[in-house]
């Protein structure tokens, strides 16, 4: 099956959702067994690693049970998104393997994937999605029930040293970003305390919904190829693709 092209700006520093999955079907990172958590932190001692060599911004992660969500804007004076993502997948790789006697083998299915991420409420909904990734998959009914995800440090943001502080880089999101999450995360404890399983449903339904995208007159094959890359405002939307010749046509 032939790969999508992956789009990457080389003269711009973009904002990255990657995700990366596993290809072993072991479930690596699976939170419910209590012995992946070596791998876990596995994982995130080589993502500090990787930042302090690739200077790179991270605004939000969230470890699955066999893939990762990250949120990053590379440093282009120091790596790339394909650097960065080369090192950490390469990295964990070999000392996951050589940690369990693997002898080798691949441990990441095919390539990482991307998008660019353009204006604060992309970068909302990425970072609330990130949140609410572990409810979605039936892990948990609180969102802070999961350990290893950026929510930890969103609601200890006002502490001196907030969870995954030297991962998740909060000064560069913005506070009302923060705020927002902050409330999202405690209305859905609430509903879960009182209760009211109705109302919880309803509002982890509500926050759960997709968010229509602009309609543009492409053929669902080509728009599914385009969305798999870009989020933002309409105008940005357009102009990249007219810069990546992602034409319109009827439908």
């Amino acid at each position: 099956m032939a790969r999508y092209p992956r789009v990457k700006n080389s003269n711009v520093e973009e904002i990255y959702s990657v995700s990366t999955k596993e290809n072993r079907k072991n479930f690596m990172f699976d939170v419910t067994n209590p012995e992946n958590n070596e791998n876990i932190f596995l994982f995130l001692d080589v993502l500090k690693r990787a930042k302090k060599k690739y200077k790179f911004i991270v605004y939000g992660f969230a470890i699955m049970s066999n893939h990762v969500h990250l949120l990053i804007k590379p440093r282009l004076a120091f790596g790339d998104i394909s650097v960065i993502m080369r090192y950490v997948n390469g990295r964990f790789s070999f000392e996951y393997n050589k940690k369990h006697n693997n002898g080798g083998g691949h441990t990441w299915k095919d390539r990482f994937s991307s998008k660019i991420l353009r204006g604060k409420n992309s970068i909302r909904n990425m970072l609330r999605y990130f949140i609410l990734n572990p409810v979605r998959a039936g892990i948990v009914d609180d969102p802070m029930d999961h350990p290893f995800h950026l929510g930890h440090t969103i609601m200890t943001a006002n502490d001196k040293l907030p969870i995954y502080g030297e991962i998740v880089d909060l000064a560069e999101i913005e506070k009302d970003v923060i705020e927002y999450l902050q409330k999202m995360i405690n209305q859905i404890k609430k509903a879960i305390l009182e209760k009211t399983k109705a109302k919880a449903a309803y509002f982890l339904k509500m926050v759960s919904a997709k968010i229509p995208r602009h309609s543009f007159n492409l053929s669902k094959k080509r728009k599914e190829q385009f969305y798999r890359y870009f989020s933002g405002p309409v105008d940005e939307i357009r102009d990249e693709r007219k810069k990546y010749n992602l034409k319109d046509y009827d439908p």
